[in-house]
């Protein structure tokens, strides 16, 4: 009898321990998918972030470009001013 109830607890416990390697290998599955989904996922914003990065400074070097034309029309106009003053 006390044999019997052994081996039903060993064969239990040997169940229990192939679910759980099943389990651990799922988990295992499951943690090396989101690795994968984190790297991918990264790099991703890696190359959004540096293609925002270059179009941010292509707009500022255009607004610095349109800021020097102005400011240099502007400064013409104000020479032409002084000149029509200084001749009246």
């Amino acid at each position: 009898m006390a044999e019997q109830r052994a081996k039903r607890r060993f064969q239990s416990l040997q169940v229990t321990l192939s679910n759980m390697q099943l389990h651990t290998q799922k988990v295992e599955g499951d943690i090396t998918r989101l690795r994968e989904q984190i790297v991918e996922e990264t790099n991703k914003g890696r190359g959004e972030v540096k293609q925002s990065s270059q179009e941010t400074s292509q707009s500022i070097q255009s607004l610095q470009r349109r800021y020097n034309s102005t400011v240099q029309g502007l400064v013409k106009k104000a020479g032409t001013l002084s000149q029509i003053t200084f001749q009246t």
